[in-house]
């Protein structure tokens, strides 16, 4: 099987992903933000590919911090 997984972690961001090219259309997805997990959701189902995803932020973007 084709699969892959990566994370990488920044200041902001708290990114993992794993990938499986020979799935079957099944993602899971945490982003909370709707249209990227629309977004994803459809390549995986349409693609047929497997799919796992977090974006979890690690602590408040610039633009925040200034309110």
């Amino acid at each position: 099987m084709r699969k892959i997984s990566e994370s990488r972690k920044t200041k902001e961001t708290d990114i993992s992903l794993s990938l499986n090219l020979d799935g079957s259309g099944i993602s899971n997805l945490k982003a909370n933000l709707p249209f990227l997990e629309h977004m994803l959701d459809q390549t995986t189902r349409y693609s047929s590919i497997d799919l796992d995803f977090c974006l979890l932020y690690t602590s408040p973007s610039p633009r925040d911090r200034q309110k």
